[in-house]
């Protein structure tokens, strides 16, 4: 059943009210909200009936009405005002998100911290699923004697490195074979195939000198792999729900924060 634009109306100002207060919302309250005039016998009237077709939910009896999961989804899909970014926050927006477009966890993270400082609520942020990603390059480079940086470009494009110490120095001439090896047995295959056989014939090709080394660029681009293919979550601005007369019972906050602050629970949340 389609509403009617004045049950909208009245559904959207119940939810804007009950948004900021976090009480069940009377008539008399909802008319000093409406635009138009209309009496609060006839608001209650309208009240009763999206409480009957679902959109609205009476905690006990002598209490006003509150949204229900109905009718914050029409809330959020139809009647909610959308808010215009000044020149100000949008040229903030494009300058946050402009820098360092390869690294993808960064920028999802500063895209939370925007959100949150926007619309002054917690922002939860999540990196794509990505059913099939490989290894697109390694590289090695060498720092110190023992140390070395491992860098690794992803089929997304995504670019991570690892600082990474050996029980044993390594040659120049070393290190150009790691490289060699690396690219040529580990890249644009599947992290199944990422195999001890691969490293044996790695090894049987440029000698067992690089092992260490090669297994740590495995295991690196293995954690790496597994984290782009399952996914993860980043919460912004935990400390805004404290702004909120609903948070302010220190135990609701608490348990709000605690589920919140668990990321693999996060990263399990379906999206649209």
């Amino acid at each position: 059943m389609a509403l009617s634009e004045r049950k909208k109306e009245i559904l959207k100002a119940v939810v804007d009210d009950y948004i900021q207060t976090a009480e069940p919302v009377g008539s008399k309250a909802i008319t000093l909200r409406l635009t138009s005039k209309v009496s609060s016998a006839t608001v209650r009237n309208e009240m009763a009936e999206l409480e009957n077709l679902g959109f609205l939910e009476q905690p006990h009896t002598s209490a006003g009405r509150i949204p229900s999961t109905q009718g914050y989804r029409l809330y959020v899909d139809e009647l909610m005002s959308h808010y215009q970014l000044s020149p100000a926050e949008l040229t903030a927006v494009q300058q946050a998100l402009g820098l360092r477009m390869r690294e993808l966890d960064r920028l999802i993270m500063e895209a939370g911290h925007m959100v949150s400082e926007l619309t002054n609520h917690a922002a939860i942020t999540m990196t794509p699923a990505m059913e099939q990603e490989s290894v697109r390059r390694f590289e090695v480079i060498s720092v110190e004697r023992n140390t070395v940086v491992l860098v690794l470009v992803t089929s997304s494009d995504q670019i991570k490195n690892k600082i990474c110490r050996l029980n044993f120095p390594l040659t120049e001439l070393e290190v150009a074979a790691a490289n060699r090896a690396l690219n040529s047995y580990f890249t644009n295959i599947p992290l199944r195939e990422m195999t001890q056989s691969r490293v044996t014939q790695a090894e049987f090709d440029t000698g067992a000198e690089i092992t260490e080394l090669l297994i740590a660029a495995i295991d690196f681009a293995a954690d790496t792999l597994n984290r782009i293919v399952n996914r993860d979550a980043f919460l912004s601005g935990a400390g805004q729900l404290l702004r909120y007369p609903e948070y302010q019972d220190v135990n609701k906050a608490r348990a709000v924060l605690d589920c919140l602050n668990d990321r693999e629970a996060l990263s399990r949340l379906p999206t649209p």
